[in-house]
Formats: C-alpha cells, sequence, structure tokens
C-alpha cells in the first residue's frame, strides 16, 4: 500500500529508519510552529493510516503499525487529540489480539518504538522518552512487564515527571501485573517493585490516589508476611475508601480482600472481621446468587474454618460450589478455573473435619488435584506462533516447582487420612505426594535417563545441547527478573538479550527432539506413579519409603512388593525437625542451635569421660530411636528386612541418613559416649540398604535405559584430591594423629574457612589459598587407587586443578570418579555463590579456573561413571541457596546426576579424614555386591572395625562408632546396579 500527498515528503533519516516495503510515506519535516497546512497535512495523513491498519492484516498490517509509529514519532505534538487517541487505541487493540505477548511481529513494532524512547533519551527529551516507553508496555511479554512499568516510574521520579501520564500508566500496570505475579507465587518481586514506587512517591511528597495500588501493596506485604506494615497498609486503604469518590461496592471488594489475604497467612481471627463485612454487604448489593457475593462469603467461612469452627463454616462452601461451577462453565475475564480449584481445596478441608463427611472431603480434595494437574501439563505445552516464546515458556514452567494452588495436593493427603479406611486413600495421597515433591534432583535423574537412551551418537549430542540450553533458559529467566528490578537497565537489557538468544536456540532443539525422538517429553516429564505400578518396578527384597512434612504434619508412605502401608504423624513436622537438628549438632557443632549447643554440653556431663568425646559430641541415641517410632516404626511392616530400601524424602529429614537412626531403645545412658555403649546400639543400618531416589517416578527409569559402555574400554578411576592449599597456620591437618575435636570443627573438610566477599560468580583465589591443606586426601586416594585401579587414575596437588577436570579426556569414560577435597557450601565463597567442590586455584582467577569447581560447572561435564564419589563436606544437603527449600538435595549433588553420574556417594555432614577414607576404599573396592550393599558393608566395617569376612579394618579407632564417621555419606541413584 503506498500512501502520497503531492508536495509532502518525509526526511531520508526518517525513511531509512522506517525501512517499509510495503508503505512509502512523503512528507517533508514540518516547520517549527504549529499551525498551517503541514499541521493538516499531517493529521490527514495519520488518519488515513490509521485506517489502513484497523483493516490490514499479517505483514500488511505491520507494516503499517510501523509507519504510524514513524509518524507519530515525528508529529506527536501536531495531531489532533482525535488522531493521538486513535494511534494509541489502534496499537493496543493490535497488541491485544489473539496473539500472545511478546510475539516476533509485535517484537518488530516495540523495538521500534524502544528506538525512540532511547534516541529522545540520548537527547534529554525525557517526555518523548516516557511517551514511548509507555506506548510499547502491551507489546511486550507477560515477563517483562512489571520490570517495564518500574523502568517507566523511576525514570519518571529521576525527572521529576510523575504526575505525568506516563508515571500514573505505570502505576496503573505495576497494580495489574503485580496482580498476576501474587497470583503465581512470586511474592518477594512484587513487594520489591512496589517497595521503590511508594518510596519514590514519598520523596516526591506524593500520595498514592490509586486505591487499586495500595491494595496491591498491602497484599504483597501481607504475602512476604511483613503483617505489621500490611496491615497499616489495609488501614490506610480503608481510609482512602471511606471518601465521598468511591461508593460501596468498592468498600465491600477490599474488605473480601484483606479477608482473604489474611486467611492465605493464617491469620483467622484477624480475617474474620473484615470477612463478615464483605458477606453481609456483598448479599446487600449484589444478591445471594452472585459469584462475587460467594466468594465473600467464601473468604467468612474459611476464616471461621481455620479457627476449627469446620461444621459452621461447611454450608457456606457447599453453596458456592454449584455456582462456581456455573461461573466457570460460563466463561468470563477472570480465571475461574483457579478460583474452583481453590474453593474445592477448601471444601475438602471442610468436609475432612466433619464426622460423615470424610469420603465426600477426599472425592472434592480429588477433583482439586487432578484440575491442578491438567493445568500444569497445559502450562508445559505452551504453544505460540512464534518458537522461540513458546519455548521460552515451556522452560521456565517446567523452572516452576510450585504455585500457590498447590495446596490442592497437600490436601489430598489430609483428606486422605481423615478417609483413610477407603480403599483409595493411600493410592490418592501417595500420588499427590509425588507431585508435592518434584525436585530439581529427579528432573537431574530424568535428563540423564534420557541422554542414556538417546545414546551417544548424534541424537544424544542433541538431547544434550536441547538440556543445557533450557537450563540456561530456566537461570537467565530468573536473573533477568531480579535484575530488571534494579537500577542498572544495562545489564538486564543485556541478560534479556541473552535470554531472547537462548530461548531461539531452544526453539528449534525442541522441534528436532519432537522428530526423532518422540518419548523424550514423557521421559523427562514423567507423571507420579500409583501403588500398584510401584509394587510391579520392585524386587521381592526391594521397598519405596516416602517421607515428607505437609501443612504440619509428617507423613510416610512405606510399599513393598507385596505390601503398601502410610501413616501420618499428627503435627509432627516440627517435633521430627527438631530431633533431626538436635542430631545434626551432635555431630558438627557448627550446625547447633543455642538450645541444642547448651543440651551437648550437658550431655558431657553425664557418665564417665570417653576418648570419643575428644573427637565427637555425644549422639542422642534417644532422638534417634523417637525419630524411628515416629517415621519409620508405624510402616516397618512393609520393609523387608535386609531388603534395599529406596527413600524419597523431603524436609529437614531429607538431610539426615536413615541409617543412623536407632531400631531398638538404646540400653544404658541414651547420650553416652562409650564405644562399647555405641557398638551395642541397634542402628537401622543394620536392618535396610538405604538407598535416595529422587522421586519416585525414577524407578521406572532403570528398567529403560541402555547398557553401560564395555569395562575393558574404560579406566577404572579418575579422582582429584589434596588440592595445594597454605592455610592459616592455626589449624592442625584434618585427620592427623592427635587432631582433636574442638569448636568450630578444626580436623574436617571445610575446616578453618574465611568468608569471601567476592562475586558470586567468581571464587576468591586468595580466600581458597587459605583453607587448610589435605593431607588425608593423598592417603584416601592412594589407597582406592591401589585397590580398584592397579595404582593409577590420581590426580593430586598442582594437577588438581579446574582446568585439568574440564580438559580431562578420561573422566567421561571412567568407572569410577572421585573428588576428595574441601566442599563449601552455599554463601560461603561470597553472597549468591554456588556450592562447590575446592581445587588448586590458579594464580590469578578466570572464568574458567578460578579453583572452584561449582555446581553449574559440574552439570557441564559428561560422565557415565558407576560411583561418582564426592568426598568432601555437606556434598548432599540441600543449603540456602535459592531454591533449596523443599529439595532433597544440594545443588552440587543434582549437578553430578545430571552430568550422568550412575550411583552418587554424596555427605550429609563435615566429614573427617580417617574413616572416609576407609569408608570410600571400602565400598568401591568390592566390585561384587551392588552400589547400596557395597555402602551398607562399609559402614558396618567402619562402624565395627571388622569386615564381613571376619579381616580387620586397617587403622580402625574407636571414635569410627561414632555415626559422624561412619554414616555420613548418601548413596543416589534410581539403579542399584
Amino acid at each position: 500500500m503506498t500512501i502520497r500527498r503531492a508536495g509532502f515528503a518525509l526526511s531520508a533519516a526518517m525513511l531509512a529508519a522506517s525501512t517499509l516495503p510495503a508503505f512509502a510515506v512523503e512528507l517533508p519535516p514540518c516547520p517549527a510552529d504549529n499551525g498551517g497546512p503541514c499541521d493538516e497535512a499531517a493529521n490527514t495523513l495519520v488518519a488515513d493510516v490509521i485506517a489502513r491498519f484497523e483493516k490490514a492484516n499479517g505483514e500488511e498490517q505491520v507494516q503499517a503499525a510501523l509507519a504510524l509509529v514513524d509518524l507519530v514519532a515525528q508529529y506527536r505534538n501536531r495531531l489532533s487529540e482525535r488522531n493521538a487517541f486513535s494511534a494509541d487505541t489502534g496499537l493496543w487493540i493490535y497488541f491485544r489480539d489473539d496473539r500472545d505477548p511478546g510475539d516476533a511481529d509485535y517484537q518488530r513494532v516495540t523495538n521500534k518504538m524502544r528506538g525512540y524512547a532511547t534516541r529522545a533519551a540520548a537527547a534529554k527529551d525525557v517526555e518523548s522518552e516516557l511517551f514511548f516507553l509507555d506506548w510499547m508496555s502491551l507489546g511486550l511479554s507477560y515477563e517483562e512487564r512489571l520490570a517495564h512499568a518500574r523502568l517507566i516510574h523511576r525514570r519518571a521520579a529521576e525527572h521529576g515527571l510523575l504526575t505525568t501520564s506516563p508515571a500514573r500508566s505505570a502505576r496503573v500496570s505495576l497494580e495489574i501485573y503485580g496482580r498476576e505475579l501474587l497470583e503465581q507465587g512470586r511474592y518477594a518481586e512484587v513487594a520489591r517493585a512496589l517497595d521503590d514506587t511508594y518510596a519514590e512517591l514519598e520523596a516526591a511528597g506524593m500520595t498514592v490516589d490509586n486505591w487499586e495500588l495500595q491494595l496491591r501493596y498491602a497484599e504483597a506485604l501481607n504475602l512476604v508476611r511483613r503483617d505489621e506494615e500490611s496491615d497499616r497498609a489495609f488501614d490506610a486503604l480503608l481510609v482512602m475508601l471511606a471518601g465521598p469518590e468511591y461508593n460501596d461496592y468498592q468498600r465491600q471488594f477490599a474488605n473480601n480482600q484483606i479477608s482473604y489475604y489474611r486467611n492465605i497467612a493464617g491469620r483467622f481471627a484477624a480475617a474474620e472481621g473484615p470477612g463478615r463485612i464483605a458477606a453481609t454487604e456483598g448479599e446487600r448489593l449484589q444478591g445471594r446468587e452472585d459469584i462475587g457475593t460467594q466468594k465473600s462469603r467464601y473468604n467468612f467461612a474459611l476464616a471461621l474454618l481455620g479457627q476449627g469452627k469446620a461444621e459452621e463454616s461447611l454450608p457456606y462452601f457447599e453453596e458456592a460450589l454449584p455456582i462456581q461451577l456455573a461461573a466457570e462453565r460460563g466463561g468470563g475475564w477472570y480465571d475461574a478455573k483457579t478460583d474452583t480449584i481453590i474453593l474445592l481445596t477448601t471444601l475438602a478441608r471442610a468436609r475432612a473435619q466433619v464426622k460423615g463427611r470424610e469420603a465426600d472431603g477426599l472425592t472434592a480434595a480429588i477433583d482439586a488435584a487432578d484440575r491442578l494437574r491438567q493445568r500444569r501439563e497445559a502450562g508445559l505445552a505452551t504453544d505460540d506462533a512464534n518458537p522461540a516464546v513458546a519455548a521460552l515458556a515451556k522452560a521456565v514452567a517446567r523452572g516452576t516447582r510450585r504455585n500457590p494452588q498447590s495446596g490442592a495436593f497437600d490436601m489430598v493427603m489430609f483428606a486422605g487420612w481423615a478417609a483413610r479406611n477407603q480403599d483409595s486413600a493411600m493410592d490418592q495421597a501417595f500420588l499427590a505426594a509425588q507431585d508435592l515433591t518434584l525436585t530439581d534432583a529427579g528432573d537431574a535423574i530424568n535428563q540423564a535417563a534420557a541422554r542414556n537412551l538417546a545414546g551417544t551418537g548424534s541424537l544424544g549430542e542433541l538431547v544434550r545441547q536441547r538440556q543445557d540450553t533450557a537450563q540456561a533458559v530456566v537461570s537467565l529467566n530468573q536473573r533477568y527478573r531480579d535484575m530488571a528490578l534494579g537500577k542498572d537497565e544495562a545489564k538486564a537489557g543485556a541478560l534479556r538479550s541473552e535470554l531472547d538468544a537462548a530461548a531461539a536456540r531452544l526453539a528449534p532443539l525442541d522441534a528436532r527432539i519432537a522428530a526423532e525422538f518422540p518419548d523424550y517429553a514423557t521421559l523427562v516429564t514423567p507423571k507420579a506413579i500409583d501403588v500398584a505400578a510401584v509394587q510391579a518396578l520392585l524386587e521381592p527384597d526391594e521397598a519405596v519409603l516416602m517421607l515428607l512434612p505437609s501443612e504440619g504434619h509428617h507423613y510416610a508412605f512405606a510399599i513393598s512388593k507385596q505390601g503398601a502401608r502410610w501413616h501420618r504423624f499428627d503435627d509432627g513436622a516440627a517435633p521430627v525437625a527438631a530431633d533431626v537438628a538436635r542430631l545434626k549438632c551432635r555431630i558438627d557443632e557448627n550446625t547447633c542451635s543455642l538450645p541444642d549447643y547448651d543440651a551437648l554440653v550437658a550431655a558431657e556431663d553425664k557418665g564417665g569421660p570417653s576418648p570419643i568425646d575428644k573427637r565427637y559430641p555425644r549422639y542422642d541415641r534417644a532422638a534417634a530411636w523417637r525419630l524411628y517410632q515416629r517415621l519409620i516404626a508405624p510402616v516397618a511392616a512393609a520393609l523387608p528386612e535386609g531388603g534395599r530400601i529406596y527413600t524419597v524424602a523431603s524436609g529437614p529429614v531429607a538431610g539426615l541418613p536413615l541409617a543412623a537412626l536407632v531400631a531398638s531403645e538404646p540400653e544404658g545412658e541414651a547420650e553416652s559416649g562409650a564405644e562399647a555403649d555405641l557398638a551395642a546400639t541397634d542402628w537401622l543400618a543394620k536392618h535396610y540398604r538405604f538407598v535416595t531416589l529422587p522421586s519416585v517416578s525414577a524407578l521406572a527409569l532403570a528398567s529403560r535405559e541402555s547398557g553401560a559402555l564395555p569395562a575393558s574400554r574404560r579406566p577404572d578411576l579418575v579422582a582429584y584430591g589434596a588440592p595445594t592449599l597454605v592455610g592459616n597456620g592455626k589449624a592442625g591437618a584434618r585427620g592427623a594423629d592427635g587432631t582433636l575435636r574442638k569448636r568450630g570443627g578444626v580436623g574436617v573438610r571445610g575446616g578453618g574457612l574465611t568468608l569471601a566477599s567476592g562475586d558470586k560468580t567468581m571464587a576468591s583465589v586468595d580466600k581458597l589459598r587459605k583453607l587448610d591443606p589435605l593431607p588425608g586426601t593423598v592417603t584416601e586416594l592412594t589407597r582406592l587407587s591401589a585397590a580398584i585401579a592397579r595404582g593409577g587414575g590420581v590426580r593430586l596437588g598442582r594437577d588438581a586443578t579446574e582446568t585439568a577436570v574440564k580438559a580431562d579426556r578420561e573422566l567421561p569414560r571412567a568407572i569410577a570418579v572421585v573428588f576428595a577435597t574441601h566442599g563449601l557450601l552455599p554463601g560461603e565463597m561470597g553472597t549468591g555463590s554456588e556450592p562447590g567442590l575446592v581445587l588448586t586455584p590458579p594464580g590469578k582467577a578466570s572464568a574458567t579456573d578460578d579453583g572452584l569447581l561449582t555446581a553449574s560447572e559440574a552439570a557441564a561435564l559428561s560422565l557415565s561413571a558407576r560411583w561418582v564419589v564426592l568426598s568432601a563436606c555437606n556434598t548432599a544437603t540441600p543449603g540456602v541457596e535459592a531454591g533449596a527449600s523443599g529439595e532433597s538435595l544440594s545443588s552440587l549433588a543434582r549437578s553430578f546426576l545430571y552430568a550422568g553420574a550412575g550411583n552418587l556417594l554424596a555427605s550429609h555432614w563435615r566429614v573427617a579424614d580417617d574413616a572416609t577414607a576407609a569408608l570410600t576404599v571400602e565400598a568401591l573396592a568390592n566390585k561384587d555386591a551392588t552400589p547400596a550393599t557395597a555402602l551398607a558393608l562399609a559402614m558396618e566395617a567402619v562402624r565395627t572395625g571388622k569386615r564381613a569376612d571376619g579381616s580387620v579394618v586397617e587403622g580402625w579407632q574407636p571414635h569410627w562408632a561414632h555415626p559422624a564417621s561412619w554414616a555420613p555419606f548418601t548413596l543416589v541413584t534410581n539403579r542399584d546396579r
């Protein structure tokens, strides 16, 4: 389409910027003064382009949109009010058509607007910059919009323009997109964005005049549990709404939201008052049958239910359900499906607590959970005309573990226990428990299995490339979210570009895998499997033991070939966590709370002194017996004696090897430090061989995976240890004779660490060098090499570098891979740092070698090892890194699973040199046993000083009878082969 106006033409520069093959617009630059034929011609031309734009489709419409942006850029201040409104409305409608935000065509238009905003900023024309930043908002992807609104508001604040239309529009956007992010569970991001916005308004001497923004801020504060601030914000909202410019409907809605959000925070008594007002006013204003009224009545009833008034609350929920289902069938602008899940979940809770309605409660909970599963699967099946946008959405959906509706799964377990006499109750609860415990560790083992099935050829390489790219997308997305809300726009922009580029790379990989490996999606996103399916996968001497906390209770499921049991320890989550913390304190004093430390000191005053006291705190066998009674004993009938037990644990108990629990009431003083008392203890390790399973569904992968490379073509061992370190001169060599127990953990790997303040992506080589040297690892690896590799395969000291690891051609083929060194927890090398393994620091840190093999770098390795041993401290237990909550393993451990470890040995605490060396040698040298059996026999040998054949373990010491010596490692695998 060509538009002509005799005698007028755009400047050559503007034409070059437009690059419009379908549009040629001729109009000379208008003179500086307003009015006259130039303004008339400009408005006529803009009106013509708008009219044609509104009728166009496809590429023609894109070109019209680009032309319209150019015309508005040149003549914005000359446009009539009608044309300005039409241009803005036209593009607003364009950005809201049936394509997804962030669509490639939208990006072309928004990039044009972004270009004009950038030029205006360079010319210090802030008003024009804000205009174009505001205009482009709706063309952005949902992921970008909150940060973009913050950019506009921040720029307006910097130039004293908070009363302008773009600033007001930004505040509206912050409210709208803040609500969407709150619904996704991204509370901290919204609170941070609105904290900064309110601070800018306060600095400018302005008050908020947008009641919905005030409501959103109060909601965000409530969800991040800043309760006092939230209450003040809600009170300010009600004062605002008391003004004559507001109406009863807005006041009723506000009271309903206050009740709703206080209920979410568990503040039921505080929710009851506003809930009662909202319910009463809703019925007066809108009638009983209105869905809005029913939501208000629901929130009031939930406040009652939360205070233990189940029978009083139940009629409200029962009345609301058919009205809610009708609203869902009728569609509408709000997310009725989410509301249905929430209502069914709460209805199930009320029914489960009313005698005679327990089975109905389970039915409602199952319905809610099924609906939530459908929503999750729909998110993973996201499609878009732009493959890069679809690929990004799918990757981000996979990277999101839980959403606010995940309580539906908790409710299946809660209602299932109330209706446990129903035949289906355990099966449904077991499925829901698996949905609650989706973990990155489970993902890692699923993806490694997919690569195994794809083989070592081109398909395997394609799968690895796709998985690595998807991991990068998830990581970049999180980093972009964090950076975009800050003030460093350059870094945020660079991350956004990097994220877009990764998504673009991911799209063709997804397409190829879908064509060449159609089973891939099912393999890496397995569904929960029921009890019968688990039993079909188990051998007669095997069982699955699943332990998890939920809503303050603690659940245990035990499934063997012939039987299945489950149990709930009522209100048991806190007592279990307390006992786990107490036992961890009795192994590593660095983990002690003050009360646990006081109890530790008191324990050492009981009974006679013991040589073990010089090495370890007194182990509390009574606490270990309590944990067994509460978690294992009620389901032990389904666990085969002497069998292989696959454990799937989440919460605090995941950080304690079950082998260190006690299966019979301990005799004598429960906190005795005597070697004889420890030796006489009925440790759970004597009854079962434990294997940590990252997810129940991972059990099904073992039967599908292809065989390993022939052993004849593979090196027996590749081991790295004893990095060159100088220490600080204050701590003795760890594990050496005469090294005694001291506060702070001298003599264990990880001791003597000075915290660094370096960047999270780069370790401080100077700090690494000050770690204590580890001569004990030389003994460990030398003995291991002699036992399994004819003296070869060991890289020590100056050869144990990060560069060497990454370049090692034998590493991908090795049967056993061992790292014996310091293991650093997240945060120990700087704020936000990853966990890692210390290697010999280089002279100067670089991006590829800073002396710390981090979790992300470990994930990039390619392994096929039967054994991978992380003989270092705390390599299994999740730390404080983002996302660790609910995980069963550290990001370091799951990175080695992702890299291809067949059987991973990782530690749950700070391990000591002497016993660790014996333990790893005993386990790996036993080539005739499966890994689980080899580890069980190794623990027995270290604990007692004798092997199964009666031979004596070299160098055995009495303190090896303490669980700190023999029980630090967990075996992680989906195939004990």
